[in-house]
């Protein structure tokens, strides 16, 4: 396969669907080859023609991380990079580090401060409040403060973390991306694995809404720099995935 040659290259971070399908969708566009890097070799993107696969095991450590990228960097020194992240951990990586790869990097992601405003649940629905959207009763529980269950409503309920890059790092046992919980017991018991794992920031109980996959409904925006709306794509949800780690995840939708 021949590739063309432009004054840019993407460098993708991840071996999953999503950086498999980042990486086809410029190579469709674009006829270019990009790197992308993950932690071990995996069916997604260590196979493909059109996809340089390095793989770093300690990828996810901030000093192996910085200088990664930097090599690369200096490999493709002639060639603007555009970093991409499939990871919300990924994302705040590159964030907090933006000025430590090289000039030659193309950052498309917002500042520190935005982010943590509109990433961090707890803030987020805060948000929701000031434009008056709706959503699930909710609790905040504070890991480091282990505040005490006093839950205004009822069970079922739903309990997920509010930073999702701070849980990714987290190690417990019956670790799930989201609980869904009938008693006080069974989260409690939940909470106490948490606690003693590296995740240190808030958890969010929630008044369960009940109902099946395609009651949820998918809205993408694509923003340009002066966060203008220049696309956006809207569906019904057919099916979500239900594996521990990936459960809420759309697989199919109806656009």
């Amino acid at each position: 396969m021949k590739f063309t040659e432009l004054e840019f290259i993407p460098v993708i971070l991840g071996g999953d669907i999503t950086a498999y399908s980042l990486a086809r969708s410029f190579n469709e566009q674009y006829n270019v080859k990009c790197v992308a890097i993950s932690l071990n070799k995996n069916g997604m993107t260590s196979y493909s023609k059109f996809i340089d696969n390095r793989i770093c095991p300690d990828m996810e450590k901030t000093e192996v991380f910085i200088r990664t990228l930097q090599e690369i960097g200096v490999e493709f020194s002639e060639k603007k990079l555009i970093l991409l992240a499939c990871g919300d951990w990924y994302v705040r990586m590159i964030i907090e580090n933006r000025d430590k790869f090289g000039e030659n990097y193309i950052i498309p992601y917002i500042g520190l401060d935005l982010l943590d405003k509109l990433v961090l649940k707890d803030s987020f629905y805060g948000i929701c409040e000031e434009l008056n959207v709706p959503y699930p009763n909710t609790f905040v529980y504070d890991v480091k403060e282990d505040t005490q269950l006093n839950l205004p409503f009822d069970y079922p309920v739903i309990a997920k973390p509010a930073s999702s890059a701070l849980y990714h790092f987290a190690k417990f046992e019956g670790k799930r991306k989201i609980f869904k919980f009938k008693d006080e017991a069974s989260l409690a018991k939940m909470l106490d694995n948490l606690k003693a794992s590296e995740y240190n920031y808030k958890f969010l109980i929630q008044d369960f809404i009940p109902g099946d996959d395609t009651n949820m409904r998918i809205l993408t925006c694509y923003c340009d720099r002066e966060s203008k709306v220049k696309f956006a794509a809207f569906g019904r949800v057919l099916l979500e995935d239900h594996g521990p780690m990936a459960i809420g995840n759309p697989i199919a939708i109806d656009r």
